[in-house]
């Protein structure tokens, strides 16, 4: 019984990472008379944040260790995303991330059957909404004393929080991303377009020469 378990556990593994490369690679198949465009990204949706420094009042309302320097509220980005190999538009759909605030990653994985040839490939992604106003609370210069207020648990927690919220602009994708190139389609192949998260840009795969 112990055995058996076991094997199901190992071709449980095997299945769902083999599902997982298959989305990540492109395949080939001899007999195929067509190719494919594959649309295979993964994407942080940027936070479209408004913040303010809350009142004198406020801060006194609210525990020490509860306060924040700066108060924020927003919502997650949608995105226009469009693609056309030559002049066919194959997709022009809104995209969001996922779950019930649309805040977790987006994910996309699509397919398109393309005819074998050389075409143009257009992929854009833009952002639907107007970013806020860029936040211009000022962080603490080093080496300065901190207001009255910057004590115990509060101290130091402004600069703590600018750094905080440049670390997530730069993790999300950009508003606006464009991939606009000419490519071989042999039958048989997939091309694979994906996002680089480290380039932050879109990046196409062209398939293995045969």
């Amino acid at each position: 019984m112990l055995w058996r378990n076991l094997a199901g556990l190992v071709a449980g593994c095997l299945a769902a990472g083999g599902l997982a490369t298959t989305s990540g690679v492109p395949w080939f198949d001899a007999a195929s008379d067509t190719a494919a465009l594959r649309l295979s990204l993964r994407l942080r949706p940027e936070r479209l944040e408004s913040c303010r420094i809350p009142t004198a009042e406020e801060l006194d309302a609210t525990p020490e260790h509860m306060r924040q320097r700066t108060i924020c509220e927003g919502v997650s980005a949608s995105y226009q995303l469009r693609l056309a190999v030559g002049t066919t538009v194959l997709t022009d759909v809104v995209v969001r991330g996922g779950g019930l605030r649309n805040d977790r990653p987006i994910q996309v994985l699509r397919d398109h059957e393309v005819q074998p040839g050389t075409h143009r490939v257009l992929v854009t992604l833009m952002r639907r909404e107007t970013a806020a106003a860029p936040d211009t609370t000022p962080s603490p210069t080093p080496g300065t004393t901190p207001p009255a207020r910057d004590t115990g648990i509060y101290a130091g927690r402004a600069g703590r929080e600018v750094i905080e919220r440049n670390r997530r602009r730069l993790a999300v994708v950009p508003a606006a991303l464009t991939l606009d190139t000419v490519i071989t389609f042999p039958s048989g192949h997939v091309v694979l377009v994906t996002f680089d998260p480290e380039r932050r840009q879109l990046r196409l795969h062209a398939p293995p020469r045969r």
